[in-house]
Parts: C-alpha cells; structure tokens; sequence
C-alpha cells in the first residue's frame, strides 16, 4: 500500500517523465564524481560513557589513644565518584561526602559538618583485567591550610574523651592502591584497599591533647563497595542508608 509520505518520497525520487520531444533536447548528462559525506564528529567518535558512582571505604587499623593505649578501630567513608569511561579504563574523580568514626573505647571522633565536602578531591583510574580490577596508587589529602574554615590549620577533629577530649588540627598525606571485582546488580566494583597515611599534628586544645598528641604513620587496609546511582546524584541527595555497606554479608 502507498501511504502519503511513500508516495511523497518517491516524487522526488522519481520525477515525472519527460516527453520524447523535451528527452530529445536535454543535453547528456555530465558525469560528477562522488565525494564522500563528512560525518559528523559524534558519529565518528561516540561520547565517552559518564556514570556516578556511590561507594563506602571501610578502614581497620589500630591507634594509640591517650591514657587508653592501642585501641582497634573502624573508620567509613562515603563518597561521590564522577566515573569516565576511556576505553579499557575508568577515570574517577572522587569526592567525600561523609566521614564516621564509630565510638571506641568510650573515645568518640567527629568532624565539623562541612568538613568531609571541603576535602580536596581524589583523581584516579580503575583498570579492569580479566580477572581482578586494580586501581593506584594514588593520593589524597589536605595540607596545614584551614579546609575547614574554622580559623584553625588543617581539619579539626573533635576528641570526645573521659579523660582526654578536646580538639586536634591535623594535615593528613595519604597513598592508596585497591584491587577488586565487578559486583551484582548495580555494584560496579568491590574488592580490598591498603592505604599508607601520614598524619600531623598542627595544634590541639585542651591541656591533655596538647601533651599526648602525636604525628603518626600507619598502614591500614580495609574494604569497599561503589554502586550506580544517577547522574545528578550529589553528597546532600543520596541519603545516607543507600551507600553500600562492603562488610556485609552481602558484599
């Protein structure tokens, strides 16, 4: 059946047909040669695929605490990925959004609201194998600058102590290298993090911190887990409930 838009079509494919007397004085029709179509950039090379990502670092390790001694302890971090794939390789640029320190030994850490969100951010590549994805080293951090914006250096750690509390100004100076493998559902990847860190301390207040903190370097590994939330995902849209848990039974 010819519909309309056929029919259209085929009048401009097929005008119609010349009398012989017009088909006897048209000239012979001069030959042209075919120059291919310039495609149009996006066709040529496709848009780097974008995706956001949301991942929870948890962190083990051991740590002096004053008149407490060495006490183990658990550190989350959340965070907001922007994930960039260049061919074989994700490029990551990762922000924080939330840091929590679980109470330990009657000691509880915190940090001023905006303080995770004013970290600088993180740059790295994931490059997936055939069968382990590896990502690092790489570094994070921040310097004796105010991040914070609390009139103090650095980032301020408030100490909640019976005997030792108060607040500690640090720089800290991380390295860090991860291994993992894709997830199900919508985990992208999950796997181990070793990390070597650098803590120093810039100041404190209150007459016991002043005495007994000290600068530190450590090694601590932990696990994580990044899940695909959507693209306008930021730190204050996702609650807090749906940052995966990479120690669960299910990771």
């Amino acid at each position: 059946m010819l519909t309309p838009s056929l029919l259209a079509a085929l009048a401009v494919a097929l005008p119609a047909a010349a009398s012989e007397a017009e088909t006897a004085n048209l000239a012979p029709p001069t030959e042209v040669a075919e120059t291919p179509a310039e495609l149009p950039e996006s066709v040529l090379e496709p848009a780097p695929v974008v995706e956001k990502w949301i991942g929870t670092l948890a962190v083990l390790g051991s740590r002096k605490v004053p008149l407490l001694g060495k006490v183990e302890f658990r550190t989350d971090t959340q965070v907001l990925a922007t994930a960039t794939e260049e061919g074989p390789v994700w490029t990551v640029a990762q922000k924080t959004c939330r840091v929590n320190f679980p109470k330990v030994a009657g000691a509880k850490i915190s940090l001023n609201e905006t303080a995770p969100q004013v970290m600088p951010i993180a740059h790295f590549n994931w490059v997936p194998g055939e069968d382990e994805w590896h990502a690092g080293p790489w570094g994070s951090g921040w310097d004796e600058n105010d991040h914070d914006g609390d009139g103090n250096p650095g980032i301020t750690f408030h100490v909640q102590a019976p005997f030792c509390g108060g607040d500690i100004y640090v720089s800290s100076k991380a390295s860090q290298t991860a291994r993992g493998k894709p997830g199900k559902d919508d985990t992208v990847v999950e796997g181990v993090i070793d990390i070597h860190v650098e803590q120093n301390i810039l100041g404190a207040r209150g007459p016991c911190l002043t005495l007994m903190a000290r600068d530190t370097k450590e090694w601590m590994r932990g696990q994580f887990a990044f899940v695909r939330v959507e693209d306008d995902a930021t730190c204050d849209s996702v609650k807090v409930d749906r940052f995966p848990d990479p120690m669960s039974e299910g990771n």
